[in-house]
């Protein structure tokens, strides 16, 4: 019983510890993009965000994304994304 227990436990940590892209990060990037002074890339359009959540939205079997993975792609993907358009 012990043992199940702990792998239960262990299982629940692994997966709540992973680092990921959701959906309410992606809100957050619209928001900090709005209010320092990007509004014409907000809303971003679904097809972006589905864009996003492909690349950073899972882990990388077997490697992990890091906070800063995440943060510095996402940034290059929406500045590429943004500076391409408005030319």
């Amino acid at each position: 019983m012990a043992k199940f227990l702990c792998e239960n436990v262990i299982d629940w940590v692994v997966r709540h510890l992973m680092i990921l892209l959701t959906r309410k990060d992606i809100e957050e990037m619209e928001a900090y993009y709005f209010w320092t002074g990007q509004p014409h890339w907000c809303p971003f359009l679904e097809a972006f965000k589905s864009k996003l959540l492909d690349v950073y939205g899972a882990e990388p079997y077997p490697y992990e994304w890091t906070d800063q993975d995440i943060h510095e792609g996402t940034r290059k993907i929406i500045s590429a994304f943004f500076n391409d358009t408005n030319q």
